[in-house]
């Protein structure tokens, strides 16, 4: 309520007082109200009364009704999740605006059992969006790993059929010519596999925002001796904290490394570089029919991750129906219902 005034203040000036301007002169009042039926009452001059409710105890440190506020708060925090939640299911609408409808059949609500049923529907989407998370980090995975191994295959089928192309292209006889000085001008069979032996790699996968920054970090770090190559992967993946789609790219770091069958400390370093940017790698396949093999096996995991998920947003859907669906005839949906008391 604004204060009691003489004279009208200014339409600016009022908004500040009273929060909202009113088209009628407002006054100050007490109500004093039995504590048993003091919810029938407020509900009783709610509705039929146009009356604004303030807090006398908003700057005293006694609240006897304190538990009760905290109660309702936790639910309009659950209804806010709820909401939330809903929102991300496509066709999703929230029927609204039936006021009176609410207005006429509040008492139908209890505020015990509708704190129970909001707790069990927030550990229920709570899980649902646990399992959600969990299937869409594997199935990215096997994704990002299928596209490692598709990578790994076609540029060893390069590698082997350029030798015996003859048309091949000047940025194809440029990667041919720079390996062979590699592999084929030290000598012999022999110490070729030896010397294939003191090079290794690391492959992995990284945002397409990222890969700049993160070449430029392995070549100073490594002063030049390492290789990094990357290869953009088509369509976007789902990030499973933010929701958000992201595109990435497969990187291959090539680098020598004269210890064979331990760590070394070019390969520490390189995948301590991976770990600071959070990258993910994977195994780089020895043979192109390793590769192929492969792919094959993760292509079968990644259609397997895509049905589980189809029955996750399914099992979703038929939850989030349930709470849309109108509490009666021509009213608002369930949970519109559920916000408004």
């Amino acid at each position: 309520f604004s204060p009691r005034a003489s004279h009208p203040p200014h339409p600016s000036i009022a908004f500040f007082i009273m929060g909202l301007l009113r088209s009628a002169t407002m006054k100050h009042g007490t109500l004093v109200l039995p504590v048993d039926n003091a919810r029938q009452f407020l509900d009783l001059i709610g509705q039929h009364v146009k009356i604004q409710f303030e807090d006398m105890n908003s700057k005293v440190l006694l609240r006897p009704y304190r538990k009760f506020i905290q109660r309702i708060d936790e639910m309009e925090r659950v209804l806010r999740f709820l909401l939330d939640e809903i929102s991300k299911v496509p066709g999703a609408v929230v029927a609204t605006r039936h006021i009176d409808s609410f207005l006429d059949h509040a008492g139908d609500y209890k505020l015990d059992v509708l704190e129970g049923k909001l707790n069990k529907l927030s550990k229920e989407f709570a899980r649902l969006k646990e399992n959600n998370a969990a299937i869409v980090t594997r199935h990215n995975e096997a994704l990002e790993e299928r596209y490692v191994a598709q990578t790994a295959a076609a540029a060893m089928a390069r590698t082997a059929a350029a030798p015996s192309d003859g048309a091949a292209g000047d940025g194809d006889a440029f990667n041919v010519s720079a390996s062979q000085s590699l592999r084929d001008n030290e000598g012999g069979h022999d110490s070729n596999r030896a010397l294939e032996a003191m090079f290794s790699n690391i492959a992995g996968v990284i945002p397409q925002d990222q890969q700049d920054r993160f070449a430029r970090t392995l070549f100073r770090a490594t002063r030049g001796n390492t290789f990094t190559h990357f290869q953009q992967i088509p369509e976007p993946l789902q990030d499973p904290k933010t929701e958000r789609k992201l595109l990435k790219s497969v990187f291959v770091i090539y680098f020598q490394d004269h210890r064979a069958g331990s760590a070394s400390a070019m390969r520490q370093k390189v995948s301590k570089i991976c770990t600071s940017f959070g990258v993910n790698t994977y195994h780089w396949p020895s043979s192109r029919q390793a590769a192929e093999d492969r792919r094959a096996q993760l292509h079968m995991q990644v259609e397997d991750q895509q049905q589980l998920l189809k029955a996750q947003q399914e099992f979703m859907r038929g939850e989030v129906a349930s709470l849309l669906a109108p509490a009666r005839p021509g009213c608002n949906s369930l949970i519109e219902e559920w916000r408004l008391f």
